[in-house]
């Protein structure tokens, strides 16, 4: 997940590093293994689509990314706990979804078997003055 750190560093979304690497666009973390399924950029954001697997028995802390960045996840089977590390985790069970602010610290865990969903990160664009 140091790719995250980087492209933060740099106010890029982290899909900007992989689709430019040739190598399968995956990550794994923690407690997370994602694979980008999709990216959209039009003039007001960069959308990342990832199918993630949240491994039990496991938490996963990410720091958070560019200024305005929000996280949804739409979870297909098991039960997550998801959101930012201020304030209480919410829990997501398969059909359910939720969504946080990706630009604080944030994380994921899975209760008591793997979690699989879907991941949705979009990055605003800054305003151009």
């Amino acid at each position: 997940m140091r790719r995250y750190a980087l492209t933060t560093a740099l106010e890029l979304p982290l899909s900007t590093a992989l689709h430019t690497t040739g190598l399968p666009a995956e990550l794994s973390g923690a407690a997370v293994h994602a694979v980008l399924t999709e990216r959209f950029e039009d003039a007001a954001a960069v959308t990342e689509t990832y199918r993630i697997r949240i491994r039990a028995g496991a938490v996963q802390e990410s720091a958070g990314h560019t200024a305005g960045a929000t996280e949804r996840i739409v979870v297909l089977g098991g039960t997550a706990w998801v959101g930012e590390r201020a304030g209480p985790p919410r829990r997501v069970g398969p059909g359910g979804h939720a969504h946080w602010a990706a630009d604080v610290p944030h994380l994921y865990r899975a209760a008591e078997e793997d979690v699989d969903a879907l991941l949705v990160v979009r990055y605003p664009r800054p305003a151009v003055s």
